[in-house]
């Protein structure tokens, strides 16, 4: 099993983001009665000494990384595993992130005792000198917001191997996993209450395709749903809205890429649906959302993995 390591290049990805925040001392809340600081202020033990929203730029970028990864790999020992014919172009794609990060990083820098002044002044009187006092100088700032990632492959150790042996034999379950909530996540931004879709809605659905592919080595009996599914979407039309039967079929592949799982031996898809079939196949969905007091597409990565 550890052979399949071969074909496998590990990243790693190091990244910290300034929170932005501090604990918030006693001594800060010296209030008369019925007074509190505002939500937007402090919160939860912690108080807030910088605009949230200069920070989201550095969020997005951490979660750009991670998609780029979780686009070609999946998660392995802390970082992401990935097929070696897709590791240069998922490096490559950090490497613009890095670039992006740190041209962020240095206008934000440039502009912190602008913005933080600014920001002080939307504070409630009452409540500045507490943000004022914690405000950070820009040296601490620069060391607390970095980028980087490693790649790196991985080997046995001969006789003390028996974790990592653990560890690769969950890959292929763990492809399955992944595969089956980006198909949710799918469901959940493009199909949900909707009876047709563009042309649009077959992206996301090429892209968990292309993902299981690469990555089909780790779970052989994969193989032939793939092809099935690639068979369905490309007798699909080319162009306009897909409707009625398309529609229709276009469920039955998220609902058998959800469930990959039990479609694991060879299986034919149904070539139409009929609107029994389409309740029977929107089920699980149904009943996943019961389950789940959130959006399924905010809850999965905690309950999935």
């Amino acid at each position: 099993m550890l052979d399949m390591l071969n074909k496998l290049i590990c990243v790693s990805l190091n990244i910290h983001i300034w929170s932005g925040r501090k604990k918030l001392q006693p001594a800060d809340l010296n209030l008369n009665a019925g007074e509190i600081p505002p939500e937007e202020l402090a919160s939860l033990g912690v108080k807030k000494i910088c605009d949230p929203d200069e920070l989201k730029t550095f969020q997005n970028l951490r979660r750009r990384a991670e998609r780029a990864c979780e686009a070609a790999g999946v998660r392995f020992l802390g970082g992401y595993t990935i097929p070696q014919d897709k590791a240069e172009a998922v490096v490559d794609e950090l490497r613009k992130v890095a670039a992006d990060f740190a041209e962020e990083k240095q206008h934000f820098l440039a502009r912190y005792s602008e913005s933080t002044e600014v920001w002080l002044k939307t504070i409630p009187s009452q409540w500045r000198h507490m943000v004022a006092e914690a405000i950070e100088p820009i040296e601490s700032i620069a060391n607390r917001l970095s980028f980087s990632h490693q790649t790196f492959q991985v080997q046995g150790v001969e006789g003390l191997d028996d974790g990592l042996t653990a560890s690769v034999n969950t890959l292929g379950d763990r492809l399955i996993k992944e595969i089956s909530r980006s198909a949710i996540q799918t469901w959940e931004a493009s199909f949900r209450g909707r009876a047709k879709v563009s042309q649009k809605a077959l992206r996301p659905i090429r892209a968990i395709l292309e993902k299981a592919k690469g990555l089909s080595f780790l779970e052989g009996s994969l193989v032939p749903v793939i092809a099935g599914i690639e068979e369905e979407l490309n007798g699909l039309p080319k162009s306009g809205y897909l409707e009625g039967r398309d529609f229709r079929q276009l469920v039955g592949v998220l609902h058998a890429l959800v469930d990959l799982e039990g479609a694991k031996n060879p299986v034919v898809l149904e070539q139409d649906y009929g609107d029994e079939d389409i309740e029977r196949i929107i089920e699980p969905f149904i009943e996943l959302e019961e389950m789940t007091p959130m959006p399924l597409a905010a809850a999965m990565p905690a309950t999935w993995f």
